[in-house]
């Protein structure tokens, strides 16, 4: 499957395992880093045209953007996220295929 940031593809290994393989496109950091400038202008010259008493609020919103956005694109993030998701399920007996991460 193809998304806007990478694909994930469902592969079979050599010892038969079935695994999930998620790639990020390599270009993805720098195209993401001027989307969120153009989208932090973007956001200011409207707030500025329709005279919205908002220029803090989105100015908040966009620093949140820059700072948190680009940790999306760490699978090595990701990784932890799902290790400690498979233990909370395990400790409550919950039965939810969770990815195992290799």
């Amino acid at each position: 499957a193809a998304a806007s940031i990478g694909q994930v593809h469902l592969a079979t290994t050599y010892g038969g395992d079935r695994v999930v393989v998620k790639a990020i496109y390599p270009e993805i950091r720098r195209y993401l880093i001027a989307d969120l400038k153009n989208a932090r202008k973007a956001a200011q010259q409207i707030t500025w045209i329709l005279k919205l008493p908002m220029k803090g609020t989105i100015n908040a919103i966009m620093d949140e953007e820059v700072e948190c956005f680009p940790r999306e694109l760490d699978l090595r993030i990701e990784a932890r996220h799902l290790k400690k998701q498979r233990l909370y399920q395990k400790r409550h007996g919950l039965d939810i295929a969770i990815p195992v991460v290799v």
